[in-house]
């Protein structure tokens, strides 16, 4: 669902509703959009500089690297391309420069996370930029972001909205995110494998794709959606870069993820058995 105007009409709310997501053109433009450009390329320029002495751990058979930048905040940094020295994930990243911590209070996300979590006050849970560099940046497998959150904040990983700001435009060829309307409403089957990490993600050979719509959105405009909505994205196959900033909010008054040694919660094979 695209919506273009700030105040939502009461079918644009229900719309919202019934397909767990909404697509929202135009939320930053001119001297704004310009902005979000410049502040991510320069964080991720300080990130990159931090981590050039830093050790690599290699994952998924080495076709991905993590790397933690404790000196600038970011928990998870990842290296995907040939040589493993682009950057695919910096999570989280707003704090490494003001232009972006300030996004946290901008009055059209702010109102936005306010509908969907259906709160007066809401403040930031974790945010994570996503370069999918020109031909390099790699796919994303099916998911929810509840089961990663769930590990750590329990029950109250229910109580999160996703903004995805773009700084481009986000099209099928450069990997824009695909969802599949009407999953928001609580857990889906996940893959069984001897790798944790994977068996956070969807077995989407139990699960009915066949709904799947590509959230295409211009520069400057948003992509919403909750913790339960199916997702994913393709690769990066054009010559232009493909850049989000992913902000998720919470009800105020609760700690952000940052606050929590949240790494060895996710490995702990004890979750998996909780898990919904």
């Amino acid at each position: 669902m695209t919506v273009r105007s700030a105040a939502l009409s009461e079918a644009e709310k229900a719309a919202h509703h019934d397909q767990g997501f909404l697509v929202k053109e135009g939320v930053l433009a001119g001297a704004e959009l310009e902005e979000l450009r410049a502040a991510l390329e320069d964080a991720c320029g300080r990130i990159v500089e931090a981590a050039r002495t830093k050790k690599k751990d290699l994952v998924f058979g080495g076709d991905v690297a993590f790397t933690v930048v404790e000196e600038l905040g970011v928990r998870n940094l990842v290296w995907e391309g040939p040589n493993l020295d682009l950057v695919k994930v910096a999570e989280p990243i707003t704090q490494v420069d003001e232009r972006l911590e300030r996004l946290w209070s901008h009055p059209l996300l702010v109102e936005l996370a306010k509908f969907a979590l259906g709160v007066d006050e809401v403040a930031p849970f974790t945010d994570k930029f996503n370069a999918k560099r020109a031909r390099a940046g790699g796919e994303f497998l099916w998911h929810q972001d509840h089961p990663f959150w769930y590990s750590i904040i329990r029950g109250q990983a229910r109580d999160t909205v996703t903004i995805g700001v773009f700084a481009d435009d986000a099209t099928t060829a450069n990997g824009a995110l695909v969802v599949v309307p009407g999953t928001q409403r609580g857990p889906l089957p996940r893959k069984n494998s001897p790798e944790v990490m994977l068996r956070y993600h969807a077995d989407e050979t139990k699960i009915d794709t066949s709904r799947a719509v590509v959230a295409e959105v211009s520069a400057g405009g948003v992509v919403m959606f909750g913790p339960f909505v199916l997702h994913r994205s393709g690769p990066n196959q054009t010559d232009g870069d493909r850049r989000v900033l992913l902000l998720t909010f919470q009800p105020a008054g609760r700690a952000r993820l940052a606050d929590f040694d949240y790494e060895p919660a996710l490995l702990a094979e004890q979750w998996m058995d909780e898990l919904p």
